[in-house]
């Protein structure tokens, strides 16, 4: 498979943060790329075409996966297994169906090996075998935590207020922080492999404590930065308005988890036996770089 061809892409969950920056670089990179969304309304990436169809409509993905060559999944912030199950099963059926040469399954997370009873973990682990099982090509790709989420309100203010990063995260956790950006390009990269991996693929950044990604960050906001871990249950429930009860429960858990295990290497190198892709993404923006890209004026000043 060579990326100088052209591809009939098919992003889903192309309107959302995730989606949208994957859409973008396949589009710089000169691909023919359609986002699948559940709705004729609202905004999607620029130089894509829009099909509409819900997941969980399993005639609807055959007929919204015809000419397909190469899909990149992203599920939605659903952590019911019997849902994520149903939605896997659906693309699988769909792309095999269409005979899609390709499956870039974006993850979202680490996830361990074994069954971790953390639905955030779980449901991606279980939807990826359902998709493997499909018989299309498929690459895993498993991201750490992305960056943006440090452009949060709460993050904003704890820096602008208190000079403090809060993030829940024990301070002890190492982290290959990701930005959306470095996903595109990890992901339009795995399309364009010649041969595929047999394994999930690990991308990121080298991996940082809390006190070194805050001091990466001082530079950038313009002020000395400390970090301080944020009780995952106040993250919690400062999610609920925005994605509701269940969503925010599902989003944390992965945070609970970690307060759990604040040593873990999961964040940072994965499970046993794997460690961070050099072949996908060479160079990645570390969070310094990322950081020195953005507009951090609610955050240089002292109130």
């Amino acid at each position: 498979m060579s990326s100088q061809h052209i591809q009939q892409h098919l992003v889903l969950g192309g309107s959302g943060a995730q989606g949208s920056a994957i859409a973008q670089e396949l589009v710089t990179r000169g691909q023919a790329v359609k986002v699948l969304v559940r709705s004729e309304a609202g905004p999607i990436p620029a130089g894509t075409q829009r099909v509409v169809a819900d997941l969980a409509d399993g005639d609807a993905l055959l007929e919204a996966f015809k000419g397909v060559s190469h899909l990149t999944v992203t599920l939605p912030l659903v952590y019911d297994p019997e849902v994520t199950d149903a939605y896997a099963m659906n693309i699988a059926r769909a792309a095999a169906r269409n005979n899609v040469r390709r499956i870039v399954f974006n993850a979202n997370t680490r996830t361990p090996h074994a069954r971790s009873d953390v639905p955030a973990f779980d449901t991606r682990n279980g939807a990826d075998a359902i998709l493997r099982g499909s018989g299309v090509d498929i690459v895993t790709l498993k991201p750490s935590i992305y960056l943006e989420n440090l452009l949060a309100p709460s993050c904003l203010a704890g820096m602008k207020e208190h000079g403090q990063l809060h993030y829940p995260l024990p301070a002890q956790t190492r982290v290959s922080w990701l930005s959306l950006a470095d996903l595109g390009r990890a992901v339009a990269a795995a399309h364009a492999l010649d041969k595929t991996p047999a394994g999930p693929v690990l991308i990121g950044a080298s991996p940082v404590q809390g006190s070194e990604l805050a001091a990466q960050l001082s530079e950038a906001v313009g002020r000395p930065i400390s970090y301080v871990p944020l009780p995952p249950d106040v993250f919690e429930q400062s999610l609920v308005g925005f994605i509701g009860a269940k969503g925010a429960a599902g989003v944390a858990g992965l945070y609970h988890w970690a307060f759990r295990h604040p040593d873990t290497t999961l964040f940072a190198t994965g499970d046993v036996g794997e460690q961070l892709d050099q072949f996908l993404l060479p160079q990645v923006l570390t969070p310094r770089a990322w950081s020195l890209r953005q507009p951090w004026s609610y955050a240089k000043q002292a109130v």
